[in-house]
């Protein structure tokens, strides 16, 4: 029964976390995203979830996984000491002083951003997902090539007037409050785009 899955998993005693020797390796990432958990009494709660990564490896022609994954997570009301814990373990796993880049991807929520301050040299980076949901209205309408050349060429002020122009061409109300949405998230998180463009 799920009761008797939840007592045996507060009986497990957890392994040590850290690392005997702290490994060099030149880029860490940082995957930051919320979910909707179930709980026991029927109601759902928001929690934050965090996965700290040397990188992404090929194991199969069309598949890719996380090298030496960790997952984290803790209640939405305390992202700071969630942050302080992920910290905690990537200053006791690696040598932090040999890693060159330390990412952060996400959404761009407020609580994922603050992880910019436990890692102070680390760069966010809007994850593909968000990115491509925020552009589709644009690419739809002036074509992806016009699109993505205005992001990788970071003509930012060149992008915000073709949106403006897009909206002040759009006829339909809800489409028009769906580009001026998009646009305003876009122009928010332009520099986590370029950082995600760029690889």
């Amino acid at each position: 029964s799920a009761q008797s899955v939840c007592n045996k998993v507060r009986c497990v005693d957890l392994p040590e976390l850290f690392p005997d020797i702290r490994r060099e390796v030149s880029e860490l990432h940082i995957f930051a995203d919320e979910d909707h958990v179930s709980l026991q009494d029927g109601r759902t709660k928001i929690v934050p979830l965090v996965t700290i990564a040397e990188g992404l490896k090929g194991v199969g022609k069309d598949r890719r996984e996380l090298i030496h994954r960790v997952h984290f997570t803790s209640d939405i009301s305390d992202v700071e000491s969630l942050w302080n814990r992920v910290y905690a373990y990537a200053d006791k796993t690696y040598d932090l002083g040999s890693v060159e880049r330390v990412v952060i991807h996400g959404d761009g929520a407020g609580w994922i951003k603050r992880g910019l301050d436990a890692f102070c040299d680390a760069r966010f980076a809007l994850d593909g997902f968000h990115l491509r949901k925020r552009l589709m209205s644009f690419i739809s309408a002036a074509g992806s090539e016009c699109v993505y050349a205005l992001l990788e060429d970071n003509r930012r002020e060149d992008f915000e007037l073709l949106g403006r122009a897009l909206i002040r061409d759009c006829k339909d109300c809800s489409k028009k409050k769906r580009l001026k949405e998009d646009l305003k998230y876009v122009l928010n998180q332009w520099d986590g785009i370029l950082t995600r463009l760029k690889g």
